[in-house]
């Protein structure tokens, strides 16, 4: 179902971080490796930050819950015509790991 990758046990490694190198070695560690995803949308935000590549900002960000994970927030290519995504919205999607908000406590991933 996540192709090799739990997605709890990589939130787990993420905040259990404690420095900057830690978290870029996961961050390497999961690249481009894509994982299909089942989720229900919290809610949904607009996209933006540093480091954030063109592609995605300005696009829309799903807070999501996925089962056994938690919340997410799962970005979306600015290209999207019309977004089917809102809140209660369930649905699945191919993603990747990009990041950890250690603010938030939750795992930063990319639709595909």
């Amino acid at each position: 179902k996540t192709m090799g990758i739990d997605l709890a046990a990589a939130a787990a490694s993420f905040e259990g971080t404690r420095m900057l190198s830690e978290k870029n070695e996961l961050k390497e560690k999961y690249a481009n490796r894509n994982i299909d995803v089942s989720f229900r949308v919290s809610s949904v935000e607009r996209t933006f930050g540093i480091g954030i590549s063109e592609s995605f900002r300005g696009g829309e960000t799903l807070v999501a819950d996925i089962e056994e994970v938690g919340d997410v927030e799962i970005r979306l290519p600015n290209n999207l015509e019309e977004s089917p995504y809102k809140s209660g919205y369930e649905g699945t999607l191919t993603i990747q790991i990009m990041d950890w908000n250690g603010v938030r406590k939750r795992l930063v991933l990319e639709s595909q």
